[in-house]
């Protein structure tokens, strides 16, 4: 069987540059493995977190409201088809563990785990109480942080006084904070209150001296 020109080509080619020829085919060969090995690791992935989430029994429903009590929790278990509800508070806080170094940390605040409990029994889930002491005392500071030490922290930042202080000026006879500082305060105000009238400055700093 005679073959055609092009073929005679394209196995001339083939057989006269080997190694171009073995990495060619070792090339389509890995790209071949590793798009089999992600598929793989995709669907195992996918199995195993739906399995290790539907393990721990999660909740259907999660509501997100303003401060309620017991009774809204209550009315909630009294819904049919409610199994079990529990209220909790969330807190976002930092945490230093550092001179200079903080971490974002979640508080979730809940006043009995019965309920957790309950809920993991009925689905059959193995869970024990483990009850104890710390070893040590730990301490937990915390502090409100408002708009006003963040709105002049930021402009100390941008050096926002000296800035306006060199284009409004200072007269001789002015005494007390110069206008690059009073105008800072003024614009603190302004983005506080959301108020732009000067005559409620000197109120709303004297509320917060």
């Amino acid at each position: 069987m005679m073959l055609s020109p092009r073929w005679r080509k394209v196995f001339a080619d083939v057989w006269s540059n080997k190694t171009r020829t073995l990495l060619v085919v070792l090339s389509i060969a890995v790209g071949v493995f590793a798009i089999g090995a992600i598929a793989g690791a995709n669907a195992l992935l996918s199995r195993e977190m739906t399995a290790a989430y539907l393990a721990v029994n999660p909740a259907d429903v999660s509501i997100y409201c303003d401060a309620f009590d017991d009774d809204l929790v209550r009315s909630v278990r009294r819904i049919p088809g409610v199994a079990e509800a529990v209220g909790s508070q969330t807190v976002n806080a930092r945490i230093q563990i550092g001179s200079d170094q903080w971490r974002d940390l979640t508080i979730y605040v809940v006043r009995d785990f019965e309920p957790f409990f309950r809920a993991k029994r009925k689905a059959k889930n193995r869970i024990y109480s483990i009850l104890g002491r710390m070893a040590e005392k730990r301490t937990l500071t915390h502090e409100r942080v408002d708009d006003i030490p963040l709105l002049i922290g930021l402009a100390q930042t941008l050096h926002l006084p000296e800035v306006l202080d060199r284009h409004l000026g200072h007269h001789g006879n002015h005494q007390g904070l110069r206008n690059g500082w009073l105008a800072t305060v003024w614009l603190a105000s302004i983005l506080s209150e959301s108020d732009h009238r000067t005559s409620s400055v000197e109120e709303w700093a004297g509320q917060h001296r």
